[in-house]
């Protein structure tokens, strides 16, 4: 259809997915209740003729966040000043850049304890009744927590996580969600 009006060169193709799936990994059939990476890691494809290369690979750790950002910069325009996320496809790199994942659905279904995730480069906390702390790296599926032998790391990754988690609610914040239709 694209090739046939003639598009095809100037069309963004986006597609990924709003979750995983736990398929059994951690004891979680679905998905929501956990965050391991089962759950939280999405497919996330592009297809930009003449912008991207076909095989182009992003290897660094990405979120949801980054869609608009990236599609903005695909499209040549400015993404809304204080948007969260950042371009995909632009030359910069942040390695202090830290993810934020939450599910509230333990807590709103079933009255259990909601969980949050922070993760920096390969290391990932979450912050669970016992908290969690991964090296990805070392432990792609999350199954020796080092939470205990790490105590300072697990320490500091709990309170980066609960500024960051802070820092999503400010008023501004909501504010900007809001007056981008989100």
């Amino acid at each position: 259809m694209l090739a046939r009006i003639g598009a095809t060169d100037r069309t963004v193709i986006v597609v990924l997915a709003d979750h995983g799936e736990g398929l059994g990994d951690h004891g979680e059939e679905e998905h929501g209740l956990l965050l391991y990476e089962e759950s939280v890691a999405i497919p996330f494809f592009v297809v930009a003729p003449g912008k991207i290369a076909p095989g182009t690979l992003v290897k660094t750790p990405a979120s949801v966040v980054d869609v608009v950002p990236t599609v903005c910069g695909l499209l040549g325009i400015e993404a809304p000043a204080g948007m969260q996320g950042r371009d995909l496809f632009a030359r910069e790199e942040d390695p202090t850049r830290a993810l934020y994942a939450e599910t509230l659905y333990p807590h709103e279904e079933f009255g259990w304890s909601a969980l949050y995730a922070r993760r920096e480069g390969n290391d990932k906390y979450i912050a669970a009744p016992t908290p969690e702390l991964y090296d990805l790296e070392v432990d792609p599926g999350e199954r020796d927590s080092l939470a205990t032998m790490q105590g300072e790391k697990t320490s500091a990754m709990g309170r980066a996580l609960f500024e960051q988690a802070q820092a999503m609610v400010r008023e501004e914040n909501l504010a900007l969600a809001a007056g981008f239709g989100l």
